[in-house]
């Protein structure tokens, strides 16, 4: 059995995942591909994959959806975050077409987390109508999340 960690690698600041077979105590890097952040007027859509949101389009993607929508507050530094990072993947294929996924990066743009009290990441939002109707602090396992989500649909 591998275990995957994402990180991100300090040379050149690029998202990787370090792959580790502890039977052979073999360790090795692949680079990992995020679903670059959406660009401003383009259409909002899943695609099966979590999308990136921002201070100034956050009203907008997350309040405007007419689908629930699952915020992931995050930053890069964060361990936790990179642990819940493969199971809000999972859910955002799991239920593509059904809800949205996003992800906010709380070291460029705080203005939002501090809206919502974020002080603890991670952080995962769950937001129906425009409001917010549930809160998860902390990695969770996949159940947990796709329950809270499915009591929403």
């Amino acid at each position: 059995m591998n275990f995957a960690v994402r990180t991100i690698s300090p040379p050149c600041k690029i998202q990787c995942i370090l792959y580790l077979n502890p039977a052979s105590c073999q360790v090795w890097q692949t680079p990992y591909k995020t679903k670059q952040p959406r660009r401003e007027g383009a259409p909002v859509g899943d695609g099966g994959h979590p999308i990136a949101v921002t201070d100034a389009d956050f009203e907008q993607v997350v309040l405007g959806a007419s689908v629930p929508v699952l915020v992931d507050f995050w930053a890069a530094w964060c361990g936790p975050c990179w642990m819940i990072a493969p199971v809000v993947e999972t859910l955002a294929q799991e239920f593509a077409g059904r809800a949205l996924f996003a992800k906010l990066d709380m070291d460029t743009n705080s203005i939002t987390a501090q809206r919502y009290g974020v002080r603890s990441i991670p952080t995962l939002i769950y937001f129906h109508r425009g409001r917010e109707v549930d809160r998860v602090v902390g990695v969770q396992p996949v159940h947990v999340l796709r329950q809270k989500l499915e009591l929403l649909l």
